[in-house]
C-alpha cells in the first residue's frame, strides 16, 4: 500500500509552499490515502484499449519494503490552504 498523489496536486502544493512566508517547516507531500499497488494496476489496465498482461516477479520483490506507507497531509494542507 502506497500513498499516491496526483501530479497536478503535487505541483500546486510545491508552488504554494515555495511562495509562502516562514519557510523551513517540514511537511509531507502526500495525499493521506493508501492504495494497494494491485488496485492501481487493475484500474490502469482497465483503461487500456487492449488487453494487458500483468505478472508479478517475486525475484524483483524487496524483502525490506515496508508494507504500508501513507503520509499525514495535515501540515501540508494547513501550510498551503489547498484541498
Amino acid at each position: 500500500v502506497r500513498d499516491f498523489l496526483d501530479v497536478d496536486d503535487a505541483a500546486e502544493y510545491l508552488w504554494r509552499l515555495a511562495r509562502r512566508e516562514g519557510r523551513g517547516e517540514v511537511v509531507n507531500l502526500c495525499a493521506g490515502v493508501g492504495t494497494a499497488v494491485h488496485e492501481l494496476v487493475a484500474a490502469v489496465t482497465a483503461l487500456a484499449p487492449a488487453p494487458v498482461a500483468v505478472r508479478h516477479d517475486p525475484a524483483l520483490a524487496r524483502g525490506v519494503d515496508v508494507p504500508r506507507v501513507v503520509g499525514d497531509p495535515t501540515r501540508l494542507r494547513a501550510a498551503t490552504e489547498y484541498l
